[in-house]
């Protein structure tokens, strides 16, 4: 039997931050996870926004990480293929395989890293025992889940997975090569959809490296047949649907897979009433719109939503009313509300880059507000 402190059950990005803050804290920890390199992924592939890296800053490890990371410094915003600004920006690119690297080299004694997987879990008051797939059995006074979705563990300890909203949205990367010069002419570049009926909120560029990097988002089913064609004739299908955005660009073309990623269902978590034990666990994750609840409410996470989006980010409707309008204040994007005829509202915590940005009007907030009857709290 291994004792410690505190045993962290999965190494991304969640687990690996807390066992290096864990360790720089001079607390006992392990670190368990399958894998000795993380595998590649397609998740987060930059930092950015001054809240997100005030926060990571706090954590004591920006300093070690961002170094790895390609900072842009300017970032231009454009729309209907007109440039509307270029703001000062605090973005930093980086793939999320190296992400997660760059922190764990941050995981010193007393922390340490275990390479197993966790096959079986036993709670109780004082010790939790995990039973590894090496065979060997670890004790530790408190047990840390961030094994993302993987819910096996949860379900065994009665935790409940509820999904509000089965399809939230899509998630494209891909790198992006201009033709005829070696690099474009912007640092990066976040450009917002043309025509609501497209179902894409933005397109954001950015550097990673030498490299180009493109997230697009999209509000359409996984099966959607966009998403075939997007993967078999990527440049005509993105003119097609941004059909303006060479004016910005110029002529591009796109360079090796497609990575596609369903967007994250939001859920709940909860100890089911016939499980309440006063064991020690908490869950932990870096999901907005997620919240994990124990008994004693060890750990929660605010729900991103109020209610879930009618006709937007509910199963059935998939982006049909795509209206929104985003404020802009201080070259800093500020969603305090997003409208859609109804006047549905976010959390004033919901991450801004998981927000509703499909028909954004940057700019123009007064005149929309009056033409449409929209309702922004401003």
């Amino acid at each position: 039997m291994r004792y410690t402190d505190i045993a962290i059950i999965g190494g991304g990005l969640a687990g690996s931050t807390a066992a290096a803050m864990l360790g720089r804290a001079g607390i006992a920890s392990l670190l368990i996870d399958p894998h000795e390199i993380y595998p590649l992924d397609f998740r987060v592939e930059k930092l950015s926004g001054c809240e997100q890296l005030d926060r990571f800053a706090r954590t004591g490890l920006a300093e070690a990480v961002l170094p790895s990371a390609t900072h842009d410094g300017e970032n231009w915003i454009a729309r209907f293929g007109y440039l509307l600004d270029k703001p000062p920006s605090r973005q930093y690119g980086i793939m999320y395989a190296d992400l997660i690297g760059a922190i764990r080299a941050q995981v010193r004694p007393p922390a340490e890293r275990v390479r197993a997987k966790v096959v079986d879990l036993a709670t109780s008051a004082e010790r939790q025992t995990l039973t590894l797939s090496t065979g060997e059995a670890i004790s530790a006074r408190l047990v840390v889940l961030s094994n993302g979705l993987n819910l096996a563990l949860r379900r065994s300890l009665g935790i409940e997975h509820q999904i509000i909203s089965a399809c939230h949205s899509i998630s494209l990367g891909f790198d992006l090569v201009p033709v005829g010069r070696p690099t474009f002419h912007f640092p990066a570049l976040t450009y917002f959809s043309e025509r609501p009926g497209d179902r894409i909120p933005y397109l954001t560029l950015f550097p990673v490296g030498r490299r180009m990097r493109a997230n697009l988002f999209a509000y359409r089913a996984a099966d959607d047949p966009w998403l075939r064609e997007m993967r078999a004739k990527p440049v005509e299908t993105l003119n097609s649907a941004l059909p303006r955005l060479r004016r910005i660009t110029g002529e591009f073309t796109v360079s090796g897979d497609i990575k596609v990623r369903p967007g994250r269902s939001l859920c709940q978590h909860q100890l089911s009433p016939a499980r309440h034990r006063p064991d020690r666990r908490c869950v932990l994750g870096h999901l907005p719109g997620h919240r994990h609840r124990d008994r004693q409410g060890v750990h929660r996470r605010r729900a991103a939503l109020r209610r879930p989006y009618p006709g937007l980010a509910c199963d059935q409707g998939h982006g049909r009313r795509q209206d929104c309008i985003v404020l802009r204040r201080s070259g800093q994007e500020i969603v305090r509300r997003m409208v859609d005829g109804k006047g549905v509202q976010l959390s004033r915590g919901h991450d801004r880059h998981h927000a509703v940005l499909a028909g954004a009007a940057l700019g123009a907030l007064p005149v929309l507000a009056q033409q449409r009857n929209f309702a922004a709290d401003a």
